[in-house]
């Protein structure tokens, strides 16, 4: 059986919906096959993570087609996917 992420090929965003905190939609990275891209969202998402940023509850991850995805969904799709950063 296929991995459910094996051939897809998606970008996710991360945006802050916070009144007062207005920053442009952060890429996130970009999963092609079995292999994340990561890109600046990346790091500000594992930043906020591990630090436990009081940011975390006002996060949205959104993908090209406009699903939303929790920061714990997001991280598990992760977990079968090869992570490259720059």
């Amino acid at each position: 059986m296929k991995d459910k992420y094996e051939s897809e090929s998606n970008t996710y965003y991360l945006m802050i919906n916070k009144p007062c905190y207005s920053i442009e939609p952060l890429t996130i990275g970009e999963q092609s096959f079995k292999t994340f891209y990561a890109e600046d969202g990346y790091r500000f998402l594992t930043n906020c993570v591990n630090k436990e940023s009081l940011l975390l509850e006002f996060i949205e991850i959104i993908d090209q087609n406009n699903q939303k995805y929790t920061i714990d969904e997001f991280l598990d799709i992760l977990e079968s996917l090869k992570v490259l950063q720059n």
